[in-house]
């Protein structure tokens, strides 16, 4: 335990208070230049009238916003006539449409790079591998090892030394796949369940006891999992710019148009420390075999 004397500059004098078991010499170690100070306490003097300044802001990585659009348009012949489905009817065709541009939201939010609208160029936001493989961020790299539970539990105490709560793994099929295999001694079925096979969802790691929701996302490559602080990111939209649909029908269109439009960005809140890839995992297919 050490007492900070005097601060000038960059420069802290110390001054030992208790080794606490620790067989340091306080005077070698100050002359190495280094090390790391962990700030355990601030003893306030009695009778204070004020004491030490706090606000605190999370570090938030800039982003740019992307623009979503999809335009439905339908003839009047079309809408007259019957169709399976009611497929002609511009609602259903909207439904559709959403469809199609939430998974584009879905494939910006994991592989998006982040780019500066121009006038060549449209603006898109970074993704989950854009902001989590950035220098720095927190990594386990394997060489076609399989996945195991001691894997996750390792990226997890990463997650957690970093100062974040690890709540989730996001993989793709076939790793969760994997995921439920190595926990399927812990699951009970009832007696006299119809329902056979098994599937988590959800575990409780040895890293701290945090429970980690396993999200499965199609589109991670095979070879990754990550694991993750999910307070860490959201999607959100700009101000107003909700996905909301907007009439499009000039006038004198033989025919029905509607649009579809929104615009969001990735946000990602201390990225190098709520997340972590574990990559270089062998095939989940193989694993399984």
């Amino acid at each position: 335990m050490l007492r900070v004397s005097s601060v000038a500059g960059t420069t802290i004098v110390p001054e030992l208070v208790a080794a606490n078991g620790s067989s340091l010499d306080l005077s070698t170690y100050a002359a190495s230049g280094g090390g790391v100070l962990v700030f355990d306490s601030r003893p306030i003097q009695e009778g204070s009238t004020s004491g030490e300044d706090f606000f605190m802001q999370s570090h938030t990585e800039s982003n740019f916003t992307q623009i979503f659009r999809g335009d439905v348009e339908i003839t009047g012949t079309a809408q007259a006539i019957d169709q399976a489905g009611m497929e002609n009817a511009i609602n259903v065709q909207l439904q559709y449409a959403t469809d199609a541009i939430v998974r584009r939201m879905n494939a910006a939010l994991v592989f998006g790079v982040k780019t500066r609208r121009t006038a060549s160029a449209p603006g898109a936001m970074g993704g989950l591998y854009y902001f989590g493989t950035q220098s720095g961020g927190l990594a386990r790299v394997y060489e076609n090892a399989p996945l195991t539970m001691n894997k996750i539990n390792l990226a997890a105490q990463d997650v957690a030394d970093a100062g974040c709560v690890p709540d989730a793994i996001v993989c793709g099929t076939g790793q969760a796949q994997v995921i439920s295999t190595f926990m399927a001694s812990q699951v009970n079925i009832p007696q006299g369940s119809p329902i056979v096979g098994t599937h988590v969802d959800q575990f409780v790691t040895s890293a701290g006891g945090a429970v980690m929701k396993v999200v499965v996302e199609p589109s991670i490559p095979d070879g990754d999992v990550w694991v993750c602080d999910t307070r860490g990111f959201a999607l959100v939209p700009l101000k107003g710019r909700a996905l909301h649909t907007e009439p499009g029908t000039a006038p004198g269109t033989d025919g029905s148009r509607a649009i579809l439009l929104g615009e969001y960005t990735a946000e990602f809140k201390n990225a190098k420390q709520a997340l972590c890839r574990i990559s270089g995992l062998k095939s989940s297919a193989a694993t399984l075999a």
